[in-house]
């Protein structure tokens, strides 16, 4: 394999004297970190290759990465993989052209959508009616909506934030009947495919484009991911053409280096073996979990539509909700959850963690369990998400295994109505408006819940009283919504917009 951090190792220690970038000549030292970290910050030369026209030591490592996950072909990614989905979107859609994307998709798709004027359509899915969480996208969902509509591209994101795993090969097989190309968000299943005891990778499923945020599951540094092509379906030249636009022309070798050291641990570190520890202690976790009373727990072992990454929690009590969990267990536990919802609190568990932490998470949860009870002081008005989800329009029932995951409007709002083309209505004038004056009115910008990021409401959608109710449940809990500033909203201005 290639060894990037080797090369450049060797070039910081050497008597080479540079004329070049960067600034700092590879002498600056203030602390150690700047002294060890400058030593191997590089820019394009001819030892260390140029990301955008490889002929090096990196088209060496991009080949390692495409043999390590098992792609046709795969590209660094140095701008996050953001950078992977612009690049994606680009050039499988034309300009005018039509995308559909998962609802819950990452914000990228709908910027990529807005930026190449592309007509998006919405993949919505079943919801577990308690949690609020999404199921992921089946076949039929993707036939329910493709039906005879011919589509450029669909985007889909699997596994879903919360570890939820869509069948990517037989939505694969019945879209390349169709001839339309699959492009798979897997930035929060890196590691599949490593274990026998992990889901396949979406790049042995048969998605023509895989874009993957590495650091989110394996060793690599942040904002570093891969892009993988397969297939035929799928313009490669235009995909290079797109990356050089949306990535970095002087990306950091540091973190390329970071990103290669991840690669080849993954091929030669002994990787299968800590693999194995891994699920070990994950079961372990798991069952030292099963005699909580009030905390419930969803995982692998207790569900398997969740792949072993992800851990769920919630109170079984109505009187707290995810955000006062994960206050607890932030402020009086030292432990730091990924994120919280109304309802729950996520875990990223990686084979990285110790034996140690997972143990103190089992003792903290358990702290926090003895203290629990069905009526805590204070706490006596929190509205549970199962109890707001009755507010909203429930019709049929899914088929989950241990969670009930039902067709209903919330929390992704199936009946938004579209008054202006997204492309168009972040270009039109707009006013801000009281949250509470705003029902009826279209949105000139992105409402989400931060940090999970799913939109109650896209430019150019109605804001509805559904929309509204939930964005104030939301707030009364202390969440951040994105698109609120303070108590107000922008929309669109139609009067200035005629």
């Amino acid at each position: 394999m290639a060894d990037l951090f080797s090369k450049l190792d060797d070039y910081g220690y050497s008597e080479v004297y540079s004329f070049g970038m960067p600034g700092h000549k590879r002498k600056y030292d203030l602390t150690d970190f700047y002294e060890y970290y400058y030593k191997h910050d590089v820019t394009e030369s001819k030892i260390f290759d140029n990301l955008h026209n490889p002929s090096g030591i990196l088209q060496e490592c991009m080949k390692d990465a495409a043999r390590v996950f098992g792609a046709d072909e795969s590209f660094y990614l140095v701008n996050g993989s953001s950078s992977g989905i612009f690049a994606s979107i680009m050039s499988l859609v034309p300009k005018g052209g039509k995308l559909l994307a998962s609802r819950f998709s990452s914000k990228a798709v709908y910027d990529a959508a807005i930026i190449r004027n592309a007509n998006i359509s919405y993949i919505f899915t079943d919801t577990d009616i308690e949690l609020g969480i999404n199921a992921p996208v089946t076949l039929d969902d993707i036939e329910e909506c493709v039906g005879n509509n011919k589509y450029d591209a669909v985007f889909l994101t699997s596994p879903t934030v919360c570890g939820y795993t869509a069948d990517i090969k037989e939505i694969a097989d019945y879209l390349h009947e169709k001839k339309i190309p699959l492009i798979v968000d897997a930035s929060y299943g890196a590691h599949f495919g490593f274990a026998d005891f992990l889901p396949e990778s979406a790049c042995s499923q048969g998605a023509d484009v895989v874009i993957m945020n590495i650091s989110n599951s394996l060793p690599a540094p942040r904002q570093t991911g891969l892009l993988h092509i397969n297939g035929t379906l799928v313009d490669r030249e235009k995909i290079v053409l797109y990356l050089r636009m949306f990535q970095s022309h002087d990306p950091s070798y540091v973190l390329m280096a970071g990103l290669d050291d991840c690669i080849s641990y993954l091929e030669t570190g002994n990787a299968e073996e800590k693999w194995q520890t891994f699920r070990e202690m994950r079961k372990e976790l798991s069952e030292s979990l099963k005699d909580l009373k009030y905390i419930g727990v969803i995982d692998h072992f207790s569900n398997p539509w969740v792949e072993m990454g992800k851990m769920i929690i919630y109170s079984k009590s109505t009187f707290i909700d995810g955000k006062g969990l994960y206050d607890r267990l932030v402020d009086k536990h030292d432990i730091e959850p990924m994120m919280s919802m109304p309802d729950f609190v996520l875990f990223n568990l990686t084979l990285f963690d110790t034996k140690e932490g997972l143990d103190k998470l089992s003792e903290a949860l358990h702290n926090m369990d003895e203290k629990l009870t069905r009526k805590e002081e204070g706490l006596e008005d929190t509205i549970s998400l199962g109890s707001l989800a009755k507010l909203f329009d429930v019709t049929e029932k899914g088929d989950g295994s241990s969670a009930t995951f039902i067709k209903t409007i919330y929390p992704q709002f199936r009946g938004n109505k579209v008054k202006v083309n997204i492309c168009d209505a972040v270009d039109m004038p707009s006013k801000a408006v009281k949250v509470n004056m705003s029902k009826g009115l279209v949105s000139k910008s992105f409402i989400s819940l931060y940090p999970y990021g799913q939109h109650i409401v896209a430019p150019g959608e109605e804001i509805s009283q559904d929309a509204l109710t939930l964005i104030g449940h939301y707030r009364r809990h202390g969440f951040k919504i994105d698109g609120i500033n303070e108590d107000f909203i922008e929309v669109i201005d139609q009067n200035l917009s005629r």
